[in-house]
């Protein structure tokens, strides 16, 4: 099992560098780059996870494992959203203004919140899980996702949005002190961006889609898609894994630089996301009925995968400065795959030994 992780995490983190060398030595343009990761993200990955939510089988185990995943995950969401909001309550010595620290640390939130809860579940988890075990707990992962984008996602984004408000709010007092509020305005507009934003999501459509049509076949009485519908998707399905191991290799930023000037953010996002995740997943699972030995095994080091560059983006969509963000991905990525090796080496041990 250990040889079949190292060979898979070595195809990833090859083609991984291939892309940050292909960036480092300007192979792709800038827009180049965006054009490879809108194609990801707007087609490929959308292909795949219809095919996949079309297609699904699902199990009692299945469930238990994506409730005690979608509870870990809505825990660390929470803690980390409430530690940044904590930090508008602390008295500072500084001269910057309340509105204009509640812009930044309501932003803050939102983007902590999904950097410590959004896992690279396709282009790392699919390959990384299926050299141990197979495709068994693909069904797993392919639910597992949904939650992230249909529902902690969105809180992230309604935060980003308060966040974004916050700082016309602070931009408009300086420039008129004696200005109102419009709060309940501005609130109905932000849930509109939200839901707009989530409503037009390809990722979110393709999800709703394809279990749609699965409902349909399982009413009908078919287990598979037909052959003609199967076959237009299996080529997006066929071109996601190197394209999105490419576009996050272009995503990654060699600098740590930026994390100079917020270490403490910076170590209790990695924390929150290298041992909080695995640790209170696998406990959770166990919660939750999960008894099987490398489902619990799963749980813990699907906990462990690196965060999805999507951070990143919405960082920019946002105005966020998105460098301190990418060198936290990237010093994710470096710690992550010695602790799976490790992690991998220590479920070994115990089957090694009876």
């Amino acid at each position: 099992m250990l040889l079949k992780l190292f060979k898979a995490l070595t195809q990833c983190v090859t083609i991984i560098l291939i892309g940050c060398l292909s960036r480092r030595l300007a192979l792709f343009s800038p827009s180049e780059a965006a054009g490879i990761s809108a194609f990801v993200g707007r087609l490929a990955m959308p292909g795949l996870l219809f095919l996949a939510m079309a297609e699904l089988e699902i199990d009692s185990e299945a469930w238990r494992l994506v409730a005690a995943i979608s509870a870990a995950k809505g825990l660390v969401f929470a803690i980390t959203a409430g530690l940044c909001l904590s930090a508008l309550c602390r008295r500072t010595s500084d001269s910057v203004p309340f509105a204009e620290r509640k812009a930044t640390w309501l932003g803050r939130a939102g983007l902590y919140a999904i950097a410590t809860t959004q896992s690279n579940d396709f282009a790392l988890g699919l390959p990384l899980c299926a050299a141990i075990w197979g495709g068994r707990f693909d069904s797993t992962i392919y639910l597992a996702a949904p939650v992230q984008l249909a529902l902690l996602n969105p809180l992230g984004f309604a935060l980003l949005e308060a966040g974004a408000e916050a700082g016309v709010e602070a931009a408009e007092a300086r420039l008129l002190p004696s200005g109102g509020g419009g709060g309940a305005t501005g609130s109905r507009r932000q849930l509109a961006r939200v839901c707009s934003k989530v409503l037009r999501s390809p990722l979110v459509f393709s999800v709703v889609v394809g279990s749609a049509v699965r409902a349909a076949l399982q009413a009908g009485g078919h287990a598979a898609l037909p052959e003609l519908v199967g076959g237009v998707f299996e080529p997006f399905q066929q071109a996601f894994a190197a394209t999105a191991l490419v576009t996050l290799g272009l995503s990654l930023r060699t600098s740590l630089k930026p994390l100079a000037s917020e270490p403490l953010c910076a170590t209790g996002v990695l924390c929150g996301k290298v041992l909080a995740m695995p640790l209170l997943t696998r406990a959770l699972a166990e919660l939750f009925g999960v008894a099987d030995a490398d489902a619990l095994n799963f749980a813990f080091l699907y906990g462990m995968l690196p965060a999805a560059p999507t951070v990143v983006i919405f960082a920019r969509e946002f105005g966020h400065p998105p460098d301190a963000l990418a060198a936290i991905q990237l010093l994710g990525l470096v710690v992550s795959v010695p602790l799976l090796l490790v992690s991998t080496v220590a479920v070994e041990l115990p089957a090694a030994s009876a």
